[in-house]
């Protein structure tokens, strides 16, 4: 959904890489590159699953943290990866899920993926929204839309905003996530179907890559539902009724701890327990580390809390943690003179092809069927494409944070540099011989903790507040003669903020970039 383009200006001119694309009227698919109007999802919770008001809320939170006491895990545990917690109103499991988010408490993360149930509709696979921003009393909650477009290209992930029209499992979490949490994070809001082993399986695998080291994974469910209104009445409501159902549930958590996915399928369905954390658990299971911990650190249930077994409900807190995430990514093989040949031939192919058959016509895998592309040019990465002649800028476009492969970043922006700078009239076919191209790959930016990271000339920034957001190169800041004051200032400018929006509640990535520069070759 959401990817900002940014237009370099040249290398060697004032402020380069600092302003905005303007794209034409009616530009080819591939350049559609506008940010979506903010779409807000606004829950229905308040005043009915948690209070109404901030405060009340707030101070709702505060008291069962106050209960919880210190966090359960002791402070040289492995860090925490994710947390299992129910998702009834806070009347009821409130208390339960707080010493799970206790545990959180103190601890930094950029991003949190939230795994919920769906009990409004029915569907296979993995429900997605298409909006930007979940609201609750306490504020909006930004949504990693890079990272939602990136599982819904699985045919598995499927957008269905209706699915989380009047859905709790995951709107229950956030205030608590909100009081938990204290420095900025995106949320990943997803809905677990109706799946077999085989379709858990393959869903971890998808949500498998977004588990870095800065992410945390909220599991959200309830156990057990038992009684008439449950229709799940294996035992009589007699004095064992509450023994019998922990019975019940400690039975499949255990199957969670041993990591035994196929053991909670066949429990489930063979006691035909309505347990609707089973889903999001299900796609879990196979996310678990060999050498992670599930520790369950708080038990109840309705019935216990009001006194009536009739119909009650169980709740489980419990924490998961790990030396490592479930993630880590694969080391990326440096980038090579060959590979910025490719690049650089790639580019020149795809201007060809703009100029002999139109923007609207370029097809990206038609230019490069003949082409044995490297895994490093496969990765998704953003990129620039500079065009001069004769020393002068003939045009230039770039994509800060990408979703598209390296090569594919680089075919689109050498056309859209070629055709679309609406500083200059497109480029002719006669001019293509007399061209420069300089291309520059830039490499996956990384969340910082403190300022004294960036190095200015080394470092490209990355700032982003709420849907605010900017980049510089790396070289801009020396061009410009700039301090890192100065520099997170304009940056904050550019971005839309006060110059002093870059000193509270902004995210600051950094990223290196490698550039090469070479004439125009025709094949």
């Amino acid at each position: 959904m959401w990817k900002q383009v940014i237009l370099l200006a040249a290398l060697l001119q004032p402020l380069s890489g600092l302003t905005d694309t303007a794209t034409p009227a009616n530009p080819p698919n591939f350049l559609q590159k506008a940010i979506p109007a903010k779409r807000v999802h606004q829950s229905e919770l308040a005043g009915r699953w948690y209070p109404k008001e901030a405060n009340e809320i707030t101070a709702m939170i505060d008291r069962f943290f106050v209960v919880t006491g210190p966090s359960a895990l002791p402070k040289e545990s492995a860090p925490v990866r994710a947390i299992l917690v129910p998702h009834a109103g806070y009347t009821f499991s409130g208390q339960t899920a707080a010493f799970a988010y206790k545990t959180l408490q103190g601890r930094t993360f950029k991003r949190v993926v939230v795994l919920g149930t769906a009990h409004r509709l029915s569907f296979g696979g993995l429900a997605l929204t298409d909006v930007t921003h979940f609201a609750t009393p306490l504020g909006e909650i930004p949504l990693d839309t890079a990272a939602i477009d990136q599982l819904s290209a699985n045919t598995l992930a499927n957008y269905i905003p209706r699915a989380f029209k009047g859905e709790h499992s995951v709107d229950v979490q956030l205030p608590l996530l909100q009081k938990s949490l204290s420095s900025p994070w995106s949320l990943v809001p997803v809905l677990v179907g109706q799946m077999d082993m085989e379709g858990f399986k393959k869903a971890a695998d998808l949500i498998r890559p977004l588990l870095d080291h800065q992410t945390l994974l909220v599991i959200s469910g309830d156990f057990i539902h038992y009684g008439p209104n449950y229709q799940f009445v294996p035992f009589p409501p007699d004095a064992k009724v509450a023994a019998n159902i922990r019975q019940l549930d400690m039975e499949s958590w255990e199957r969670v701890q041993q990591r035994d996915l196929e053991g909670l399928i066949t429990i489930t369905e063979k006691k035909r327990l309505n347990s609707c954390a089973f889903g999001p658990l299900s796609t879990f299971i196979p996310l678990l580390p060999k050498d992670g911990r599930a520790i369950l650190v708080r038990y109840d249930t309705s019935g216990a809390l009001s006194g009536n077994y009739t119909n009650s409900v169980s709740y489980l807190a419990s924490v998961f943690t790990s030396p490592d995430p479930v993630y880590v990514k694969p080391k990326r093989e440096d980038m090579t003179q060959d590979h910025f040949q490719l690049l650089h031939k790639l580019a020149g192919r795809a201007m060809v092809a703009a100029l002999q058959e139109g923007a609207d016509k370029v097809n990206v895998d038609a230019l490069v069927k003949d082409v044995s592309m490297p895994l490093t040019l496969k990765e998704l990465g953003g990129a620039f494409v500079l065009l001069k002649k004769e020393g002068e800028l003939r045009g230039s476009m770039g994509t800060g944070v990408a979703k598209t492969p390296i090569y594919q970043s680089v075919i689109e922006n050498a056309v859209r540099a070629a055709l679309f700078d609406s500083r200059f009239q497109p480029v002719e076919k006669d001019e293509l011989d007399k061209l420069e191209i300089t291309i520059q790959v830039l490499d996956p930016p990384r969340l910082i903790v403190s300022l004294e990271e960036i190095e200015l000339g080394r470092h490209g920034i990355l700032l982003s507040k709420g849907e605010n957001q900017a980049l510089f190169l790396p070289e801009v800041a020396v061009e410009q003669k700039w301090t890192l004051e100065e520099t997170l200032s304009q940056l904050a400018k550019r971005a839309g903020l006060p110059e002093d929006g870059w000193l509270q509640g902004a995210s600051v990535q950094i990223f290196t970039s490698r550039i090469y520069s070479a004439p125009f070759k025709s094949e």
